[in-house]
């Protein structure tokens, strides 16, 4: 017999699984996604600056006093549904996508800060110890130890200390 096979009819099924949705968990393509996150922000900010007098919801919670402000389900869903027509990638997913980015950047930027803060902590502290016992290293004034405290204590041009008894926050120790 020949090599011939008589055609089958073949079905091909395709299933969409609307429970497991895919999650992105990285934009490849973006070589700054902390900054990609911060301008996507920006102009869902913008957007809704924009537009706050054209849709029902955003009337209300801008222009009515927090007590009168009384948003019906549908009137989110027409907010989402503009969102989506104008503007798809200030969808909400993509938004709050943005907002958990940026937080986990100001999260490692946090844990950095206070790295290197306990670092220099411990530097003055050690230096606290030696001037105890020996006075006579800070009246130097071109030695060591008042360089470091001038280091240690400088401030940046523009920048002031915070009024702490404004707050109601302890003083600071003085060395």
């Amino acid at each position: 017999m020949g090599g011939i096979r008589p055609r089958q009819n073949i079905i091909n099924i395709q299933v969409i699984d609307g429970i497991n949705i895919d999650e992105i968990t990285n934009i490849g393509w973006v070589k700054d996604i902390d900054a990609a996150a911060s301008l996507t922000i920006s102009n869902f900010i913008s957007w809704i600056e924009a537009h706050k007098d054209e849709i029902t919801a955003l009337q209300i919670f801008y222009d009515q006093p927090y007590r009168r402000r009384e948003l019906t389900y549908s009137m989110i869903k027409d907010l989402y549904e503009k969102i989506k027509m104008e503007q798809p990638m200030l969808a909400p997913m993509q938004v709050w996508r943005a907002y958990e980015q940026l937080k986990e950047a100001i999260q490692g930027l946090e844990k950095e800060r206070d790295f290197y803060f306990s670092k220099l902590r411990d530097i003055e502290l050690l230096l606290q110890t030696a001037v105890e016992q020996d006075p006579s290293l800070e009246t130097d004034e071109n030695g060591l130890v008042k360089n470091i405290q001038t280091i240690l204590y400088s401030t940046e041009e523009g920048f002031e200390i915070p009024d702490l008894e404004a707050n109601g926050a302890e003083e600071p120790e003085t060395f």
